[in-house]
């Protein structure tokens, strides 16, 4: 990471994980093109786990190129405008807006970067387990239900691993409030 400042501990990119409302994996499709898809997912003791359908694009490219990449973000925000009046006085005083351009045209961040191997889940039980954690992860108002929801979609739902092989985290932390 050329930016050593902005980098966080192992434990903190982690933690993006189990925060992060959706990521990005990037793989290759079946034709050996780039490809990046949305998706939700769940992460339990250096595994991420994600469902999908039997067949598509996505699928037809992990079962072929099995290493991906999968980016993840728990926090991003932009700061303030600039007020007419920061305006004038930074104007005033350094003759530019060249103060304002580390702290408001920039972007507060925290995120994630995994790299690893995926694999289709096989094992019943650790598939059932996987998909109660998503369903608990996106859908905890429906916790009674989750049980049933889980046995009924097990026919034709497919969940996949990504075993963590690295993680990488990025921070940059300007004190923003919301």
């Amino acid at each position: 990471m050329r930016r050593k400042d902005r980098q966080m501990e192992k434990d903190d990119a982690l933690r993006v994980l189990d925060r992060a409302p959706y990521a990005v994996l990037s793989l290759l499709d079946e034709d050996g093109a780039a490809y990046g898809v949305p998706l939700s997912f769940v992460h339990k003791d250096g595994v991420l786990y994600f469902h999908g359908a039997f067949a598509g694009r996505k699928i037809a490219g992990l079962k072929k190129h099995p290493a991906v990449s999968l980016c993840a973000v728990d926090m991003h925000r932009v700061p303030a405008a600039i007020t007419k009046e920061e305006y004038e006085e930074t104007k005033r005083i350094h003759g530019s807006i060249a103060p304002f351009l580390k702290n408001k045209f920039t972007t507060e961040y925290r995120s994630a970067l995994v790299k690893g191997r995926v694999a289709f889940v096989e094992d019943p039980d650790e598939k059932r387990l996987a998909l109660r954690r998503i369903c608990e992860k996106y859908t905890p108002d429906n916790a009674p239900y989750i049980a049933e929801a889980v046995e009924t979609g097990l026919s034709y739902t497919q969940v996949w691993k990504l075993v963590i092989d690295t993680v990488t985290g990025k921070t940059k932390d300007l004190g923003i409030r919301e």
